[in-house]
């Protein structure tokens, strides 16, 4: 008797921590509003800053992380409500850094209209330009029919040095953001740049 007395109890001690070994850490939940504020201060440091198109859309880049994480926060907590007005506050402050973005394009896309009538006053290549109504990082160029009876490697060079011109003026630092399309006067897409690399030029 005595020896299953002490053994006894050493097999349920045993056994407890087995299980409580076993029971798993719960995971604690992000703090998805400080998150938020964090990201929202960082974005509010890059606006002191920012002067060209493409800072501009790193700023709005910022300010939609920041309501992202806002509207991570869930309706039971006790946060939500400030969430919902932190994510309403960043919200306009995106649609502002989007709106200097978008002036900031306009004026790049006179500039590049200038210099282009320097190089060719007689309008030989290019006929028409504008910024897409989709991304204003997008300049759709409307090119003449002098372009497309050119040999393939010329028309391939053309539009590289098209959207060289245009990467200096709306995207300096970070040239593969500033993509072109080609068009036909009638509004026929012939080419362009790629997707992930505006320095890689195709044509249809």
């Amino acid at each position: 008797m005595s020896t299953h007395r002490t053994i006894l109890p050493a097999a349920i001690a045993l056994a407890l921590a087995s299980c409580t070994a076993s029971v798993p850490t719960p995971t604690p939940t992000p703090d998805y509003l400080a998150q938020g504020k964090t990201q929202g201060y960082t974005a509010a440091v890059a606006a002191q800053t920012a002067a060209t198109p493409e800072q501009w859309a790193t700023v709005a880049n910022k300010w939609q992380r920041a309501i992202d994480d806002l509207e991570r926060v869930p309706q039971e907590d006790p946060t939500y409500a400030e969430a919902q007005a932190k994510r309403d506050e960043y919200s306009k402050n995106k649609l502002i850094a989007l709106k200097h973005k978008s002036q900031g394009q306009v004026g790049a896309l006179n500039r590049f209209n200038q210099r282009i009538a320097e190089l060719d006053p007689a309008k030989t290549i290019i006929s028409e330009t504008a910024l897409s109504p989709e991304d204003a990082s997008v300049l759709v160029v409307t090119i003449t029919p002098a372009f497309l009876v050119q040999r393939e490697v010329v028309k391939i060079e053309t539009a590289k040095r098209i959207q060289k011109l245009w990467a200096s003026l709306s995207s300096p630092t970070e040239p593969d953001r500033a993509h072109i399309w080609l068009r036909t006067a009638s509004g026929t897409k012939i080419g362009g740049s790629r997707a992930w690399a505006a320095t890689s030029i195709y044509l249809e």
